[in-house]
C-alpha cells in the first residue's frame, strides 16, 4: 500500500524500499564520470551463476530498441555509464551495441533476421514477428533456462510465461513486466476552476456540461483530441465499456467482437455529438504524434486520455511553454450506467506484460552471457538504477535521504531505454517525476503545495481504486494490443489486423456523419459475420486460459 501524502520528493522517496547500495566508480573514458552501484544487482534473488567463482566476462553483441526515447546526440550506445554497469553487473563485454532510429527499427530489425546473422541478444517490440523468427529457428527456447534461473523464474509466474508463448506453445522470448502505468482519464483542473466548475465531474452528461463551460470561457482550447484512430480514443468509447471502440473484448465470460457489444452505437452517437458541439477536435482522426503533443500545450487541451507516467511530461511540457497555474490529475472514467457493464469492462487493467521482448539468438556462442544479462535487467538493483539515476549527478545524500537535481534527471531521462524489461514507468518513478515536475513550476510556494495535495489524493484513490487494479482481462485487441492473454493461429492473427482496421474506418466514417447510424449498425453487423472465425478461435481456446484471468 502506498502512501496518501507526499509533501516533497523527499518524502517520497525516504519510504521507498527500492533502493541501491552506493559505491564510486570510474565512468567510461569520453562519458561521464559517475558514482553507482556496483554491488551484484539483486531480483528476487542475486543474478546465477554455475560456480563459486564469476565465469570470464564473455564477449556477445545486443540489438535493442529506444521506443521512441529520445536520446542526446552525445550519448555513445558502445560506451556509456548505464551499458557499462550492465556488462559489469553481467559479467560480459558488449563488442556492438545497435540502436536504431526509432522510424528505422522495423527495416533495420527485418534486414537483420533476413541475413542470418543475428546478435546474441535481440530487443523489439514486435511480439509477433518476434514469435515467428522463434519458430523459424532463430530464437532460443527459453522454459529450461527459465526454469533453472531463480531470478527469471521470480519475476514470472505462469500467466505471464503463458503471454510470452507463441502460439506453438513454445516459449523464444520474454516479454517486459506488468507496469503500474495503467491508462486513465487526466484532466486540466485549473481549467475547470476557471470555468467555474468547482468539483470534478462524476457523470459523463456533468463531463459534457463542464467542456462547455470550459469552451465556453476558453474558445480557443481543444476539449479532447485523440492521435488517429488508433491512439487515445478512451474519452470516447471506454465509458460506454467498449474500450476503444475496436478489436475484442472480454466480458460476460466470453470474448466477444467489440462491434458486438450493445453499447457501442451509443458510443458512436456520443462522439458525433461531441464532435457536432465543437468539443471533439475537429482533426482528432488525423492528428499525428508531434501534433498531438503539441495540442496538449499550445491549445491547452482539457482532457488526455493517458498513462500516469504522462504527467510529469504533461506538466514539464505546460510550464515549459508558460502556462500558468497548470493542475493536472488524474480522474475516473465516468461509465454509462455503470451497474450494467461487466468488471473487465471497467477498470483499467495494467497488463500482465508489456509489448517488448527479449529473445536469445540460437546461434549465440555466449548463451551463459545472454542469460546473466537478462537476469541483470531484471534486478531490482538495475531497476533502481533506471529510475533514481546515479549518486553525485541526478541525485546527492543528505541526512540519509536521496535529493534530486531536477535538470540532471531530465538531461538523463533517456537511460530508462534500459529497462528492456521493466516498465518505464514504475510506481516510484512516476512519484518522483511528478513531484519533481510539481516542484519546478514557477509558482508560489504556497500553490505548489496546494497543488501536490490536490494530485497526490486524486493519484493514490485512483491507483489504489478498482479502476486501477491489476488482472489479466484478456481485452485481447489481437495483432495490434500486444497484451492479449490468448495466442491466436498465424491466419486468424492476420484477420484480426484487417477487422481491426476495417473496424476504425467504419468507426471514423460513422462519428464524421459520412455512413448513416442504419449503415453503421449494417456494416457493423457485417463485419461480426466476416470475422466470426477469430471470434470463434478466441472462445475455443478461452477455457484452457479463463481461470487466469480472474481480477485479483
Amino acid at each position: 500500500m502506498f502512501r496518501r501524502k507526499l509533501s516533497s520528493v523527499l518524502i517520497v522517496l525516504v519510504l521507498v524500499s527500492l533502493i541501491m547500495t552506493a559505491c564510486s566508480f570510474v565512468g567510461p573514458t569520453g562519458n561521464e564520470t559517475t558514482s553507482a552501484p556496483t554491488a551484484k544487482p539483486t531480483g528476487s534473488e542475486s543474478v546465477s551463476t554455475t560456480s563459486t567463482q564469476p565465469p570470464a566476462p564473455e564477449k556477445l553483441t545486443i540489438f535493442y530498441h529506444t521506443s521512441g526515447t529520445g536520446v542526446p546526440d552525445k550519448i555513445n550506445f558502445q560506451n556509456n555509464d548505464f551499458i557499462n554497469q550492465i556488462a559489469e553487473w553481467a559479467n560480459v563485454e558488449f563488442t556492438e551495441v545497435t540502436v536504431p532510429a526509432y522510424a528505422d527499427l522495423k527495416t533495420k530489425f527485418n534486414l537483420m533476421m533476413a541475413s542470418g546473422t543475428i546478435p546474441d541478444i535481440i530487443h523489439h517490440n514486435n511480439i509477433a514477428d518476434m514469435n515467428q523468427y522463434g519458430k523459424d529457428g532463430a530464437f532460443l527456447e527459453l522454459s529450461e533456462i527459465v526454469k533453472n534461473s531463480p531470478v527469471i523464474s521470480s519475476k514470472y509466474n505462469s500467466v505471464m510465461l503463458d503471454a510470452c508463448k507463441a502460439d506453438d506453445g513454445n516459449l523464444y522470448l520474454l516479454r517486459s513486466l506488468p507496469t503500474d502505468d495503467g491508462w486513465h482519464l487526466l484532466v486540466r483542473n485549473d481549467l475547470l476552476k476557471a470555468a467555474g466548475v468547482t468539483s470534478i465531474p462524476a457523470t459523463l452528461d456533468q463531463w459534457v456540461d463542464a467542456m462547455k463551460k470550459v469552451k465556453a470561457k476558453f474558445p480557443d482550447n481543444i476539449m479532447y483530441t485523440t492521435m488517429g484512430m488508433e491512439n487515445y480514443m478512451q474519452f470516447l468509447f471506454k465509458p460506454f465499456g467498449c474500450d476503444n471502440g475496436w478489436g475484442w473484448q472480454y466480458a460476460g465470460g466470453k470474448i466477444l467482437n467489440v462491434f458486438e457489444n450493445p453499447n457501442l452505437e451509443a458510443a458512436v452517437e456520443f462522439s458525433k455529438q461531441l464532435l457536432a458541439d465543437g468539443l471533439l477536435d475537429k482533426e482528432f482522426a488525423t492528428t499525428k504524434q508531434q501534433d498531438y503533443t503539441d495540442k496538449r500545450w499550445k491549445n491547452n487541451t482539457l482532457l488526455v486520455s493517458a498513462n500516469l507516467g504522462s504527467l510529469s511530461g504533461s506538466i514539464d511540457l505546460l510550464v515549459k511553454n508558460n502556462v500558468e497555474h497548470v493542475e493536472f490529475i488524474p480522474v475516473k472514467w465516468p461509465f454509462v450506467n455503470e451497474d450494467s457493464l461487466d468488471p473487465y469492462q471497467k477498470f483499467v487493467p495494467k497488463d500482465v506484460v508489456k509489448g517488448q521482448g527479449i529473445a536469445i539468438s540460437a546461434k549465440t556462442k555466449a548463451k551463459e552471457g545472454a542469460i546473466r544479462v537478462i537476469e541483470t535487467l531484471l534486478s531490482d538493483d538495475l531497476k533502481s538504477l533506471f529510475v533514481y539515476g546515479r549518486e553525485g549527478i541526478e541525485y546527492s545524500v543528505k541526512d540519509g535521504k536521496k535529493v534530486f537535481d531536477p535538470v540532471k534527471v531530465l538531461e538523463s531521462n533517456w537511460r530508462s531505454i534500459y529497462g528492456m524489461l521493466y516498465s518505464y514507468n514504475p510506481i516510484e518513478r512516476i512519484e518522483m517525476r511528478v513531484d519533481l515536475s510539481i516542484d519546478s513550476m514557477k509558482e508560489t510556494d504556497s500553490f505548489k503545495e496546494a497543488y501536490r495535495k490536490e494530485y497526490v489524493e486524486a493519484f493514490y484513490d485512483l491507483y489504489n481504486s478498482d479502476y486501477g487494479k491489476v488482472g489479466y482481462a484478456p481485452v485481447a485487441v489481437a495483432g495490434r494490443n500486444m497484451n492479449t492473454l490468448i495466442p491466436l493461429s498465424s491466419e486468424s492473427n492476420d484477420l484480426s489486423k484487417e477487422a481491426i482496421a476495417a473496424q476504425q474506418s467504419i468507426l471514423l466514417k460513422a462519428i464524421m456523419g459520412e455512413i448513416s447510424m442504419d449503415e453503421f449498425k449494417q456494416q457493423a453487423s457485417d463485419l461480426v459475420k466476416k470475422y466470426q472465425s477469430v471470434t470463434d478461435e478466441f472462445n475455443q481456446k478461452l477455457p484452457e486460459f479463463k481461470t487466469k484471468f480472474d481480477v485479483k
